[in-house]
């Protein structure tokens, strides 16, 4: 942090100077202080213009500065809408749908919270048609593989997802490896 603060004041003003400052904050655990810095940024920067798949990149750094932010609802309604796009193909589209929902069941914990962890394991055998279901529901999967048993595969997902699980009356047991 006292290399950052030997930034010429021109560079301090900056969009890059507030992200890098809030990401040094928040990866310290300091997210109250990290969220005033990421407020800084977002108001520097333009919102993004959708016109080709090269601006999807904008598009989510946009939200994700925008959640962390403290703007989730924001965020999430921006790639909604985006979802209505009529140029995006079905890579686009789960592109921007797994953004949404990481952002959509964001609590609040910093970036760190974006990384996908396998929390909880859930036990099915038609893993395909649970994917979808997950899908449907705005639940991101952190892996999957084959159980021990040939019948049996495991999907794992975030702790973060875990209470949207339980609503779907899906078991979920903590996953041990």
């Amino acid at each position: 942090m006292d290399v950052l603060e030997k930034m010429p004041n021109k560079q301090k003003e900056e969009v890059f100077y507030f992200q890098l400052k809030a990401g040094l904050l928040d990866y310290s655990g300091q997210n109250e202080s990290a969220r005033t810095f990421y407020k800084k940024a977002l108001d520097l920067i333009d919102e993004p213009t959708l016109n080709n798949e090269s601006d999807l990149y904008k598009l989510i750094d946009y939200a994700m500065i925008e959640t962390l932010a403290g703007q989730k609802r924001t965020a999430v309604d921006r790639l909604n809408e985006s979802l209505k796009l009529d140029w995006l193909n079905d890579d686009n589209k789960r592109y921007i749908e797994d953004f949404r929902n990481e952002f959509e069941f964001y609590k609040g914990n910093g970036s760190q919270e974006f990384e996908p962890k396998q929390d909880y394991v859930i036990l099915t055998t038609d893993p395909y048609s649970l994917e979808q279901l997950l899908r449907n529901n705005h639940i991101n999967i952190s892996g999957s593989s084959s159980g021990s048993r040939v019948d049996t595969s495991e999907i794992y997902i975030s702790a973060k997802f875990k209470e949207a699980t339980e609503k779907l009356k899906i078991k979920t047991y903590p996953n041990t490896n």
